[in-house]
């Protein structure tokens, strides 16, 4: 069953990813706009199944309707989304996905949280961070990653039902806003790329209650889901449970960088106009357009200039140059190569 949670982790990375990574700290002060009040929404302990909300901009027939394009009218949200699966009487895995998306300035957060660790990622604009436990790498790239990359596709199921195959439960107010609530069975249509053809894992039944917003000034967007499907697992019950919440639409908040990230000590600059860079504890990594001869020029001035003395001779090899300093007590190895794409620097520290 493993498989299963890797195969569910790897399609929402993809999605999320794709462009770059995500992440943030929280505090409070961005600038963007908060979200409109709902209009004489029902507090969260009146509503319910068939409660009447006013306000409603749903279709009055109770048809559900979800804005392909929902995201690309909001400036910010939080999203959780769970996973568990049980097998047999005793085997059970889950993980948790907290995401946090800003749109200006143009930021991701996720958090995963699993029984094998956890894992983050930040994105702001075009620099990317990916921490793993206590160990954090930084990347750059030339392109941004789009608003709302992970649950764009997170409820691209809900475009292939039609007008039936589900049934209204009425309005509630869900995740602080107007929604309406429906049920919808398990069909060939209904999430198939969960349907193993193997003889493995096989989903044979289930159902998912949907929470789409329905108030004045906001797109329908998913508020909520939850999906429950039963089927087999090498011969075992198995039954799967995933769920969506999404909060704080158009709320302000800040995602900010990791502190302390970066293997460059101080005083030892990355070359200007640097591109594809890497960085993780204690090592550098990235490209430099000039050649390698102007690129060892500025460190050598550099290095030096910042009371490192080069212990070595440095090696010459064709188009490449290698050095090793030295200062209190750290060495630091420069590596410069010529590559298809440009000049290669890799800096390393050492204590």
């Amino acid at each position: 069953m493993k498989r299963w949670f890797w195969l569910l982790i790897g399609m929402l990375l993809i999605v999320s990813l794709a462009c770059g990574l995500l992440p943030g700290r929280g505090n409070d002060t961005n600038t963007q706009p908060e979200r409109a009040a709902p209009v004489d929404a029902v507090p969260e302990d009146e509503g319910g199944e068939d409660a009447e909300l006013p306000g409603d901009t749903s279709d009055e027939d109770g048809r559900l309707a979800v804005d392909r394009n929902a995201l690309d009218q909001v400036s910010s949200y939080r999203a959780t989304i769970t996973w568990r699966s049980e097998i047999g009487d005793n085997t059970v895995e889950s993980f948790t996905m907290h995401q946090w998306s800003t749109r200006n300035p143009p930021a991701q957060r996720l958090v995963i949280e699993s029984e094998d660790g956890n894992m983050e990622f930040i994105q702001i604009g075009n620099d990317t961070w990916m921490g793993f436990g206590d160990d954090w790498m930084q990347t750059s790239s030339d392109s941004e990653s789009d608003f709302g990359d992970m649950l764009a596709g997170g409820d691209d199921w809900l475009f292939d039902l039609g007008d039936g195959g589900y049934e209204s439960l009425g309005r509630k107010t869900e995740n602080g806003v107007n929604t309406r609530h429906y049920r919808v069975n398990y069909s060939d249509r209904f999430l198939n790329w969960f349907d193993a053809e193997d003889e493995v894992d096989r989903i044979t039944d289930g159902s998912a209650e949907v929470w789409i917003a329905d108030e004045p000034g906001l797109p329908r967007f998913t508020v909520k889901y939850q999906i429950v499907m039963t089927g087999t697992s090498d011969g075992e019950p198995m039954k799967i449970v995933m769920s969506q919440d999404v909060t704080d639409v158009n709320v302000p908040f800040t995602i900010e960088a990791p502190e302390g990230v970066g293997g460059l000590p101080d005083g030892v600059p990355i070359y200007p106009g640097a591109t594809d860079v890497t960085s993780m504890t204690a090592f550098t990594m990235f490209t430099a357009a000039d050649d390698v001869a102007t690129v060892n020029a500025f460190y050598e001035e550099a290095l030096s200039g910042g009371g490192w003395v080069q212990i070595d001779d440095g090696m010459v090899i064709e188009d490449m140059v290698t050095s090793t300093w030295e200062k209190d007590g750290r060495t630091l190895s420069l590596m410069i190569s010529s590559g298809s794409d440009g000049t290669s620097v890799m800096i390393s520290v050492e204590e």
